[in-house]
């Protein structure tokens, strides 16, 4: 399948289920029972998957077309940024609600990806050291740990935070951001070296 092709399908299939497979799992198993684990689902997050592949299999012209389209990334992912968060904290608050958040926030996330992978460019060519610390290697061996498990630590610290009376939006996502940031890839890098040496001992 051409690539172009490949990722219009892909979105369009995320878009669809993203919003909607709750539905189609309500009217296939002709049940009443809400399907609550569509975050879970890989059609949730198929675009951004497809986009990796796409971008590995022609990963030189990949580069070179996000190199020439460089700035015009820059100002997509500051635009989108503050859309995006905007349109959240106005949801988050309860002000007013748009249908098409999903879209925003998909525009949002494929920029932003795109803008993380020249950054890394950047550093591996300017500091190529920080790839090659000691740290960044555990943290690297890692992040798929961290991929499943952060979202787990979320919701804890949601409820804790809850518990102890912390409601106002900017404080908690705060809280949220740095405690399931510094937890989850301390609790996960834990895992793998201990995995590691237990796998050594053997």
């Amino acid at each position: 399948m051409h690539p172009t092709v490949f990722l219009i399908v892909s979105l369009f299939v995320m878009l669809l289920l993203g919003q909607s497979l709750p539905e189609f799992w309500v009217a296939l198993t002709n049940t009443s029972r809400v399907f609550a684990y569509n975050d879970r689902v890989f059609t949730t997050y198929l675009f951004y998957y497809a986009l990796g592949l796409v971008a590995g299999w022609n990963y030189d012209a990949f580069c070179s077309i996000v190199q020439k389209n460089k700035y015009t990334i820059f100002g997509a992912v500051a635009v989108f940024s503050v859309l995006n968060v905007a349109f959240s904290y106005a949801g988050f608050k309860g002000s007013f609600y748009i249908s098409s958040l999903q879209l925003l926030q998909t525009i949002y996330c494929s920029f932003m990806i795109i803008f993380l992978f020249i950054c890394a460019k950047y550093l591996n060519h300017k500091v190529p050291s920080i790839f090659e610390s000691k740290f960044f290697r555990m943290a690297n061996a890692s992040t798929y740990a961290v991929y499943l498990s952060h979202v787990l630590i979320m919701l804890i610290t949601d409820t804790f935070l809850l518990q102890m009376g912390i409601t106002r939006i900017g404080m908690s996502f705060l809280l949220r951001f740095g405690i399931t940031l510094v937890l989850s890839f301390a609790l996960c890098i834990a895992y793998t070296q201990l995995k590691r040496r237990i796998i050594a001992a053997k």
